[in-house]
């Protein structure tokens, strides 16, 4: 295996975005991880840190 026992992980988008938007998404989401953040935190973050107030049905 040679990974250490880690699982990777892939994040990526399934809908059409701009090179600014994502460099702004990269940006802020390994700020977040680099700070201590979990995976799903970072990612909220860095989608702009709402979370609904209903979860979508």
């Amino acid at each position: 295996m040679g990974d250490g026992g880690r699982a990777g992980v892939f994040v990526g988008s399934v809908w059409k975005t701009t090179d600014e938007l994502a460099s702004q998404f990269a940006a802020t989401f390994y700020r977040r991880l680099l700070a201590g953040d979990r995976l799903a935190e970072a990612m909220r973050q860095a989608r702009g840190g709402e979370t609904p107030a209903t979860p979508p049905i």
